[in-house]
């Protein structure tokens, strides 16, 4: 197996870490796997499925969290006895732990395809207030987007019409919600890796976010 983990951040209420894997599959997954993740990883199709699970697998492990991860009827992952998210993306996972309250994760490599999909998720007001013909941009707005939907885990959220982020400042954005069962501000942080080409999102509730 050829990985690498990183940890995003990490405190005494919060973790969130990314595993970053080669492309190839593990000749004997049974060793790591437990008995449902195997039999997920025997079911998945795709090669990039099957990195995904075992390889998420390999992170979690390393959370120490004796609990296996459930899911809702909205495919969010859930823990009994705290808040989870998860995300993957270019051969990197990420999920994030929090003992006190929900967050949502988000990763994304940058990719100039994302120009073709603009019209989909761009905000009228994000249009006239960021510079949405770089592609870097672009993509910081799409993964703040999709870390707001994974912390609403709600049905129905329209990402152009319920969505528009107000504020791409990385330690402290701000991305406000009209969804008929949540309205509000959410406040972001984020972080791009020149290295690695990937935007990372973490959103919250300002008063959480603040306390990272």
């Amino acid at each position: 197996m050829h990985y690498k983990t990183q940890n995003i951040i990490e405190n005494d209420n919060i973790r969130f870490s990314i595993i970053l894997y080669a492309d190839a599959l593990p000749l004997y997954p049974e060793e790591n796997l437990s008995k449902a993740d195997l039999q997920k990883y025997n079911r998945a199709k795709s090669r990039k499925r099957k990195l995904e699970i075992f390889y998420s697998s390999i992170l979690w492990k390393t959370f120490g969290i004796q609990e296996e991860i459930k899911y809702s009827g909205l495919g969010s992952p859930e823990l009994k006895t705290g808040h989870l998210s998860k995300s993957h993306c270019s051969q990197q996972v990420g999920i994030l732990v929090s003992k006190n309250a929900p967050f949502g994760i988000d990763l994304e490599a940058v990719d100039e395809k994302v120009h073709r999909v603009k019209n989909k998720f761009l905000h009228p007001d994000e249009e006239k207030r960021f510079e949405t013909d770089k592609t870097i941009n672009l993509i910081r707005i799409w993964s703040i987007k999709e870390a707001t939907f994974k912390f609403l885990k709600l049905s129905g959220v329209t990402f152009k019409e319920m969505l528009c982020v107000t504020s791409l400042d990385e330690n402290q954005g701000s991305i406000v919600v009209d969804h008929p069962d949540y309205r509000g501000v959410l406040a972001v942080k984020h972080w791009i890796s020149q290295s690695n080409g990937m935007v990372y999102s973490l959103v919250g509730k300002p008063a959480d976010i603040s306390k990272l």
